[in-house]
């Protein structure tokens, strides 16, 4: 029975050896940033307990290379034993008694060997000043010379590791936690930023079939361009579905197929400027968050007037930490309706979503201008 079990367990060791070396190459930089710092923490707390362990004539330099190697020590079995047990069988599940003891017998087993690779430094002659069996503690009257038996110092040192591994399964599992938590926060966020988005898609698609309708007993030739321009818009609009953000000059290039189309049909109603800074071509904002502000100028600053109107859409640098967009319509005197609001509404909702407070949108409406700012952080 032995003879058949012992296969059955090599097999397992084989699996949890291989899926442990999979766990351990996949770190995120958050992850090493983490693990530096108890690094270093960890370091000098062992220099700081070892400085308690003074033989005469100790060079400070044997303290710090036998800290570094407890360190690396400590910090290789966390990272390549500890964590990848808590990610395959505690991180993310349900925790039942069952499963916390075999958690501590786990630790338990890697604080053994551990502990014995650090016996294992001290056979070394270089580090028999720092020998654990004889501690020599430094008081007020002079050095106080103290002898453990090996056994004391055993259970001292496999305790000392024993903490140190529960206090590491602890903050990792908490950490890994929240880090969850915000990335599920984000991955909400984001489905609902692309909720937003896709519900433009019907109001974009209703405006400019209306102004391809008027078109057709005007010009047919214009209104075959028109629906090239259309199919060219979409094909572009499509894709920017497919992401919840996008850059500043991803959103040119889609408000620039809608303003073309729009010319078509309003001519020289319509004059559009352009002033954008090209280092900002990649800053990111919600998907279509210019065409919105774009096709609501149009509709409520342009079209419901006989004379001619203008947009001017500028882009640039506030400080060091935040960049502008605006969006400048004329207002004419004839405005039938004051609109309902609701892509400007849309648009304060998915900034607040993607920036939290550190977007801030701005309209000011006067007699003959209607300006909407968003002043936005760098990403």
């Amino acid at each position: 029975m032995n003879i058949q079990s012992t296969p059955t367990l090599l097999r397992r060791l084989e699996k949890y050896i291989v899926q442990s070396l999979v766990i351990s190459r996949s770190t995120t930089r958050s992850y090493k940033i983490t693990l530096l710092a108890v690094a270093i923490t960890i370091f000098f707390l062992i220099w700081f307990i070892l400085q308690l362990t003074v033989i005469d004539q100790t060079e400070p330099l044997i303290v710090v290379v036998k800290a570094l190697l407890e360190t690396a020590n400590f910090i290789f079995f966390c990272h390549y034993f500890v964590r990848s047990y808590l990610k395959m069988n505690f991180v993310n599940r349900h925790l039942p008694l069952r499963r916390v003891s075999s958690l501590l017998l786990f630790l338990l087993f890697t604080a053994l060997i551990s502990f014995f690779i650090s016996l294992g430094f001290n056979k070394i002659d270089y580090f028999s000043p720092l020998d654990f069996k004889i501690i020599e503690f430094i008081g007020d009257q002079g050095n106080i010379d103290t002898s453990f038996p090996t056994a004391i110092s055993w259970i001292m040192g496999i305790g000392l590791k024993f903490s140190g591994f529960i206090i590491w399964s602890i903050f990792y599992v908490f950490w890994h936690s929240h880090r969850s938590k915000k990335q599920l926060q984000k991955q909400m966020h984001q489905a609902q930023i692309q909720q937003l988005t896709n519900q433009l898609s019907p109001h974009f698609l209703f405006n400019t079939l209306n102004s391809i309708r008027a078109l057709i007993y005007e010009n047919k030739d214009k209104a075959a361009d028109t629906v090239t321009q259309l199919s060219e818009l979409f094909r572009t609009h499509l894709q920017a579905h497919l992401s919840a953000q996008a850059t500043l000059e991803e959103e040119l290039q889609v408000s620039q197929r809608y303003l073309a189309i729009e010319q078509i049909r309003l001519e020289e109603r319509l004059q559009v400027t352009l002033q954008i800074d090209q280092n900002l071509y990649q800053q990111k904002l919600p998907t279509l968050t210019l065409l919105t502000l774009i096709e609501n100028a149009t509709k409520h600053g342009i079209s419901p007037n006989v004379e001619p109107g203008y947009i001017n859409i500028t882009a640039g640098k506030i400080d060091q930490k935040h960049w502008f967009l605006s969006v400048v319509n004329s207002v004419g005197l004839n405005i039938a309706t004051e609109g309902t609001n609701t892509g400007l509404i849309n648009v304060e909702t998915r900034l607040k979503l993607m920036f939290a407070d550190s977007a801030i949108i701005k309209q000011q409406h006067t007699e003959k201008e209607f300006l909407i700012r968003l002043e936005l952080p760098y990403v």
